[in-house]
């Protein structure tokens, strides 16, 4: 079984707060209810998500570098669509890479030659996974300013996904996302916070001058993971996750 940290759901439920971030697992952050997952399009987005997390993670791992995968989903209407998280990510064949390779390297060896898929290190230590034709003029907004430390009392420091949502709120983006008639997925969740601490990987206290997809750079390399960035066809709404750290692990690979 996968111990799958992917999952990311808005916040109506609770939160639950790690003192000193010490997990042995970084566990579902939200499991999908029966009914949620109870379709064939919600089974196969998981399925089909993690089965390329699952080989693409140990590549990252062992090479010390993050990721970024950017995909279009074919979404239902909305009116069937929004039972279901995640985005029907995309049919993906995979292969494991042979030891010899590692990075850059290993991570294109993985998806072969699927034409409809590029992958580039830009920059040096961030792997980008685009599959399909991306509509991603929102990730382009320029940012000013982002205050971490004063949002949600500096858990969006320490927390991929607040952090994530900070970005996301930043004045810029809200204006870019009225502007361009697109909105964020928005359903409850189950964050697993970090309790503020110097010792522990951390953003700084304020994001300047930056793009919305550099700044989501910044969330993958300082937490060490893979943040995605998934879209229906027509372009909205859209959904940001974070996957991965330090205590993220797969079950039957080593820790």
């Amino acid at each position: 079984m996968t111990c799958y940290s992917g999952t990311k759901w808005r916040l109506l439920g609770f939160v639950l707060l790690v003192v000193g971030g010490v997990l042995t697992c970084q566990k579902i952050l939200a499991k999908p209810t029966s009914e949620q997952i109870s379709t064939p399009i919600a089974k196969a987005g998981l399925h089909n998500e993690s089965s390329v997390i699952t080989v693409l993670w140990p590549v990252l791992k062992n090479s010390g570098k993050v990721a970024r995968i950017y995909y279009t989903a074919s979404c239902p209407s909305d009116a069937d669509y929004f039972p279901y998280y995640p985005y029907p990510f995309p049919v993906i064949p995979v292969h494991a890479p042979p030891d010899a390779l590692s990075g850059l390297a290993a991570v294109r060896y993985m998806f072969g030659d699927v034409k409809k898929i590029t992958i580039e290190e830009q920059p040096v230590g961030v792997i980008r996974i685009r599959i399909g034709q991306i509509s991603d003029t929102i990730l382009k907004t320029h940012i000013s300013q982002i205050n971490l430390k004063q949002t949600l009392k500096q858990e969006a420091q320490y927390t991929p996904l607040f952090a994530i949502y900070a970005i996301e709120g930043a004045k810029e983006v809200q204006d870019a996302m009225r502007d361009l008639h697109i909105q964020s997925d928005s359903r409850p969740y189950i964050q697993l916070m970090t309790e503020p601490s110097e010792k522990l990987p951390h953003l700084p206290e304020a994001l300047s001058n930056v793009t919305m997809d550099q700044a989501l750079d910044l969330v993958a390399q300082t937490f060490g993971g893979i943040v995605e960035y998934g879209t229906c066809e027509d372009g909205h709404p859209y959904t940001i996750l974070f996957t991965g750290g330090d205590n993220f692990y797969i079950s039957d690979l080593p820790p």
